[in-house]
Parts: structure tokens; C-alpha cells; sequence
């Protein structure tokens, strides 16, 4: 739920930037892929794997993405805590 309600507070503030130019929103996204790309891989590996996905300009593909993402986690989560006994699960 919280990725949802985030989603769309972003998408909000991304409303006034649709305003400006292609071309800048553009720059923009690859600015911050770019800093992404490039912060310590050893501490943010997911980061800087998925950087790309994660700026992508159309939002409907980038929120996919995000949510696809999470439920990935969860379910190798699930699978792991399946195949734990309780005593290892912590």
C-alpha cells in the first residue's frame, strides 16, 4: 500500500514537470540515472542493477515495474520461509 500512496505523491509532483520540454524531461531521467548508476555498487547493488528501470519516463511501465519488483521479494520471501524450519528462520 505504501508503494502505491508514494507512487501516486510522486506522480503528483511529476505533473508540473510534464509541463517543460521532451527534451528536458529527458535529461532529467538520465541525470538521475546517471546517479544512480553510479553510487557505491557494494552498498546499493539493487540500485545500481536497476537503475534503468527505474527512471523510465512513462510512468505506467515504470509503477508495473516498481510493483513487479515487490512482489518478486515477496514471493522468494514466501519461498524461503517455506523451505526454513522455524528454529532457522531467524
Amino acid at each position: 500500500m505504501v508503494y502505491v500512496t508514494e507512487f501516486v505523491l510522486e506522480e503528483s509532483r511529476f505533473i508540473s514537470a510534464l509541463q517543460v520540454s521532451t527534451d528536458q524531461t529527458k535529461q532529467a531521467f538520465g541525470e538521475i540515472s546517471n546517479y544512480f548508476a553510479n553510487l557505491p555498487s557494494q552498498i546499493y547493488p539493487t540500485i545500481v542493477g536497476l537503475h534503468r528501470y527505474m527512471v523510465e519516463i512513462n510512468q505506467d511501465e515504470r509503477f508495473q515495474f516498481g510493483l513487479d519488483v515487490l512482489l518478486d521479494g515477496l514471493e522468494q520471501r514466501l519461498l524461503k520461509s517455506k523451505t526454513q524450519t522455524p528454529a532457522s528462520s531467524k
